[in-house]
């Protein structure tokens, strides 16, 4: 209530809780009656609270974003694309068409849907409080197998093909693996595999299986062949900035280089990585952890100090082999530390 206050100040309105629902309030003030209701939706790395402001005839005046656990960059891109302006003048049933089209902001998908699915389930409560009916059911049923879906397993596929060492065409099939990992993974879906979403399972954020299985055959199936085969099929074979840094190197004509301060630079990345795991466990938001540089690169979305690294590391990529991956990426490191663990527990196996 206190964080409602704040968007409608007691001097102008008052504030009364409906019977049956904790979500929704009943709305009084000189000008403006009507009803305010709160919703949550799952965005790309957790959830996104809104409040939901009806008038009496029960039309959306406004919609209030509470709180959100996204990436930055890419939720203030929604927002400056008066998005939450969509929402407005609309009548509470409009939002709960099933199989509906949702209109989002192109580069800011997930971030878009969220607030949709916010007003969605803001709807919900405000018809099931009102006793409106009918209330469409709007819940997905089984598993949503599209084109993604299809393009990873491919990937997946042409990927451990590739690791084979005694396959016949290896060179080629690893740089159309590489090539696909880039265009679709990065460029098509923009779902590489983040630090943000690595933070976002540890904290608990489980995104919809029924809409989302992309994510879980693309994190858990390089899991899967890592901790079977010791191989992390991920960066070494259709990391999407990965791929865009083997090309560059190639045109540059790249080179190992073996820095003198390579523990420091192996540490640095590894503390990199940790540091942005416990920021995100601390304050229960896996947003605020991301630092990586895919959105500048393949949706055009960061801040001034992203895009900055971006150039410094393509410019190095012409000459240092895979920069970003050996010093800065956060995913590697914490590949490598379940790849040390799937090793030390084979071992004590081995022994006993």
């Amino acid at each position: 209530m206190r964080q409602i206050r704040n968007y409608f100040p007691v001097k102008d309105y008052t504030i009364n809780k409906t019977e049956g629902s904790d979500a929704v309030w009943k709305l009084s003030g000189e000008n403006n009656g009507g009803f305010l209701s709160k919703g949550n939706g799952k965005g790309y790395a957790g959830s996104v609270s809104v409040l939901a402001e009806y008038s009496n005839d029960y039309q959306v005046r406004s919609v209030i974003i509470l709180s959100h656990q996204e990436t930055p960059s890419y939720f203030k891109k929604v927002l400056q694309k008066d998005y939450l302006d969509y929402f407005t003048q609309k009548k509470w049933d409009h939002f709960l068409k099933k199989n509906r089209e949702i209109d989002v902001i192109s580069g800011a998908t997930k971030s878009s849907e969220a607030i949709y699915r916010g007003v969605q389930s803001a709807s919900i409560q405000l018809a099931s409080a009102q006793n409106l009916k009918p209330i469409p059911d709007i819940n997905e049923t089984g598993w949503q197998i599209g084109f993604k879906e299809v393009v990873v397993v491919v990937i997946f596929l042409m990927g451990i093909l590739s690791r084979f060492h005694k396959f016949r065409y290896k060179k080629y099939l690893k740089w159309a693996t590489l090539m696909c990992g880039m265009v679709f993974i990065g460029f098509v879906f923009n779902e590489p595999i983040t630090i943000t979403r690595v933070n976002s399972f540890l904290i608990g954020f489980w995104p919809d299986w029924h809409s989302e299985l992309y994510i879980y055959l693309l994190f858990f199936g390089v899991l899967l062949i890592l901790l079977t085969s010791g191989k992390n099929v991920y960066c070494h074979t259709f990391c999407p900035f990965g791929a865009l840094q083997e090309l560059t190197g190639k045109l540059g004509k790249a080179g190992n280089v073996r820095l003198k301060s390579r523990y420091f630079w192996m540490w640095f990345q590894r503390s990199l990585a940790w540091i942005a795991i416990l920021l995100a466990l601390f304050f229960r938001n896996p947003g605020i952890s991301e630092y990586e540089v895919f959105g500048a690169v393949f949706q055009f979305t960061g801040s001034v100090w992203l895009f900055l690294l971006l150039g410094i590391v393509l410019i190095a990529s012409f000459i240092i082999r895979k920069p970003w991956c050996n010093y800065f990426c956060p995913v590697n490191p914490i590949f490598g530390f379940i790849q040390l663990f799937r090793n030390k527990i084979k071992s004590l196996w081995q022994k006993t």
